[in-house]
């Protein structure tokens, strides 16, 4: 399987920090059940996104999952209802 030219390690980073910065109580404790279960941070890291087309590649999920949370980020901005409601 292809692997991903990016940076794995900083992009995890980069990811987590986002993480960190969501303020709801529910959700924060849901994704930080899940990201610091070592075994499921190792198979999120490697697995890809898609079958065929999409981040189909080790490290696409990632990647995936990374972009979007960040678009997640921008779109809040133009919704400070969302800001105050998960971040």
């Amino acid at each position: 399987m292809p692997k991903s030219d990016k940076d794995i390690p900083q992009v995890t980073r980069d990811f987590l920090a986002l993480v960190d910065l969501i303020k709801n109580e529910h959700l924060k404790k849901l994704l930080e059940s899940i990201f610091t279960n070592e075994s499921v941070l190792d198979c999120f890291q490697t697995a890809a996104a898609g079958k065929l087309w999409h981040h189909n590649y080790s490290g696409g999920l990632l990647e995936h999952s990374y972009k979007a949370a960040k678009i997640c980020l921008k779109l809040a901005r133009l919704y400070p209802d969302w800001i105050r409601i998960c971040f």
